[in-house]
């Protein structure tokens, strides 16, 4: 489960933070759209942004097996990463239910490192799918 849930952690987190965070990198100024939000989270599912598609299976495994439970499994740090995609919204819901949306971002996490596993004919309208349901959740 570590391996899964990393991709979520190393992508979302950081690039977020890089980019929308004074001192880190330019100050995001506009507000994401749904159809911007919808993007996002389409490239997010692609393995171009994904390191682990670069590593072999030993080196995956080395380099999760180095990370803590505690941070892999903290929902402070879940609340804090939906928290910040929910802040970059231009019109977010009235009362996102960021954990079912951080579960769908896990699920897709999931899907990447698990891909040989789905049926490949329909692998892309299954991420396409879950991508909806996140937008819907937050906007």
């Amino acid at each position: 489960m570590r391996e899964l849930v990393t991709i979520y952690y190393f992508i979302i987190r950081h690039i977020i933070l890089i980019i929308a965070m004074p001192g880190y990198g330019c100050v995001v100024s506009v507000r994401m759209t749904i159809p911007s939000l919808r993007d996002y989270l389409k490239w997010l599912s692609t393995d171009n942004p994904n390191v682990f598609a670069f590593l072999t299976d030993a080196e995956k495994k080395r380099l999760v097996s180095s990370w803590s439970d505690k941070y892999i499994e903290d929902e402070n740090n879940d609340s804090k990463t939906m928290h910040m995609l929910i802040s970059l919204l231009e019109s977010p819901a009235d009362d996102p239910d960021w954990k079912l949306a951080c579960n769908y971002m896990k699920l897709i996490a999931v899907s990447l490192t698990t891909k040989k596993v789905f049926i490949k004919e329909n692998y892309n309208a299954m991420i396409d799918s879950l991508i909806r349901q996140i937008v819907d959740v937050l906007c």
